[in-house]
């Protein structure tokens, strides 16, 4: 089948973009290809099974804000739906080891079933409602632009970190970017984060939320789990700092080490359960831009939090809105 757009990655960005574009084009065949198991991207889960029941505990993205307008009629939906939940505006804050005054900020919204599930949610409303016309394709990794070309596809879009984007685009004999574009994308850094996660017999920690963690060489983030899911389960998941993830560039046997540094900064003696550890390689951009999207007349595109602002959820929902808004309107679509 030959599609009018593919699109690479299968995260929040991807969800945002083709559900947008669907709205706009409803005509257009899109193919979603994404190297993953299941959908959402960096909005990462791991499935618990505890003795109070099954647990999605979030390992990527730790939360959602909404400052947008647009965005909040989004997050207001999911909310209507029961799929969002607004968790928490204040976080404690650690300052090397010393507590100091809780952090308040915006609210900061949390999913029962885990972030993932809201990326989830639109790929299965794809499936019911437009069979056929978008499909999306798990375990598919897209290593060469020649086999990605090989789709025949009038756009094809990247909805991942610039450097994931240049590894594809970079296999292109000749090079189908210019020496300028490629030196402006190539300035795309992203930072290493590792997340460790542990169950626990019981919930032995006081009622923190979350805590940022400040001056510290291995940990950046805590969070009770439990608190964010709303179900009250043992499970703590922490964010080691860019400076651990850098030295530790495999993942395996670190969660001890991160989740002991958690509980002594909770002053809690706890034995864990059940632990694991994932090391996200792009995790957090160094470098953004204010465009809300790369577009060259080749065809190729690119979109994500790197792209429109500062780097989170929103960032990322925006910018997949935005591109597509963008080749509704052009000769691409």
């Amino acid at each position: 089948m030959v599609y009018d757009v593919v699109v690479v990655g299968g995260g929040i960005t991807a969800a945002s973009f083709v559900s947008r574009l669907n709205a706009l084009k409803p005509e257009l065949k899109i193919l979603v290809l994404d190297k993953a198991m299941r959908p959402g991207g960096r909005l990462g889960a791991r499935t618990l099974d505890l003795s109070t029941g099954v647990h999605e505990v979030d390992i990527g993205a730790a939360y959602l804000t909404a400052s947008s307008e647009e965005f909040r009629t989004q997050v207001a939906q999911w909310l209507s739906r029961g799929l969002l939940r607004e968790w928490t505006e204040s976080l404690w804050v650690f300052d090397g080891a010393k507590r100091s005054e809780s952090a308040k900020g915006p609210m900061r919204y949390a999913a029962k079933d885990g972030l993932r599930s809201l990326v989830a949610d639109y790929f299965s409303k794809f499936a019911a409602d437009s069979p056929g016309r978008i499909e999306y394709r798990l375990q598919t990794a897209i290593k060469s632009l020649d086999a990605l070309e090989g789709f025949g596809a009038q756009a094809m879009v990247f909805a991942c970190p610039v450097q994931q984007a240049l590894r594809v685009i970079d296999t292109a004999q000749p090079p189908r970017i210019s020496h300028q574009q490629r030196a402006e994308l190539e300035q795309f850094k992203s930072k290493p984060v590792i997340a460790a996660w542990a169950s626990f017999a019981e919930v032995s920690w006081p009622d923190f939320r979350a805590a940022f963690v400040n001056q510290n060489k291995t940990l950046s983030l805590i969070a009770d789990d439990g608190s964010r899911r709303g179900d009250g389960a043992p499970v703590l998941v922490v964010h080691s700092s860019h400076e651990f993830a850098e030295e530790h560039q495999i993942a395996e046997g670190t969660a001890l080490e991160l989740i002991g540094e958690a509980l002594k900064l909770l002053d809690v003696r706890a034995e864990p359960i059940i632990i694991g550890q994932h090391r996200w390689g792009l995790a957090q951009p160094s470098t953004t831009s204010d465009s809300p999207f790369w577009f060259d007349d080749h065809r190729l595109a690119i979109c994500g939090d790197e792209w429109g602002g500062p780097s989170k959820v929103e960032t990322a929902w925006l910018s997949g809105a935005r591109l597509a808004d963008f080749i509704a309107q052009s000769k691409f679509a």
